[in-house]
């Protein structure tokens, strides 16, 4: 079991989807706003200023050329500064439906390449499993053919006669053939 993004892989069970997380939902969410509102790009407008000299509301507009006055941010209590009622309708202006529609293609991109990353790494994973059981099979295989060569090995008398060391192997090859053919006989 691993965690890759947004989806959870297990190797036997293949690729399950979680729940949207909260940046998904969000995404939704302004999708739906962003196409209702009035298309961007929008820009700050200048202010509206009293006659103390104090930003009252900063503007924003609609960026295109035939464009109006949509919005503006207002300086209250909880604005502290002219420039902060600046900021917050220069915030306003670049968190415009464009630039939203934008960032909310590029979750839904990145989303797509995460659930390809998750599925070559679930397809990796059950491929190694594979390579990992034949492993595991060809070391048995291994095993026991040198337990086989020791035992017709000493059964030649090997130690004692390079004659038969020598006949024993030219023989070898036929013998592990055999060997091979029984064993995987016995493991299907």
């Amino acid at each position: 079991l691993m965690r890759v993004g947004y989806w959870r892989i297990t190797f036997r069970e293949g690729l399950v989807m979680s729940k949207p997380s909260a940046a998904q939902k969000l995404a939704a969410e302004l999708t739906v706003l962003a196409k209702a509102a009035t298309p961007g790009p929008w820009v700050t407008d200048g202010d509206y200023v009293n006659e103390h000299g104090n930003v009252l509301q900063s503007y924003i507009a609609n960026g295109r050329k035939a464009g109006g006055r949509i919005a503006s941010a207002f300086a209250n209590c909880l604005v502290k500064t002219d420039e902060q009622c600046r900021a917050n309708a220069a915030f306003v202006a670049g968190a415009n439906p464009k630039a939203v529609l934008v960032m909310a293609a590029e979750i839904e991109r990145l989303k797509v390449e995460n659930e390809q990353l998750a599925s070559n790494i679930n397809t990796m994973g059950l491929a190694g499993v594979e390579v990992g059981s034949k492993h595991n099979q060809m070391k048995a295989e291994c095993a026991e053919l040198r337990k086989i060569i020791s035992e017709c090995a000493n059964a030649c008398g090997a130690a004692v006669s390079v004659e038969c060391s020598l006949s024993f192997m030219a023989d070898l090859p036929s013998e592990i053939s055999a060997v091979l053919s029984r064993l995987r006989k016995e493991s299907a």
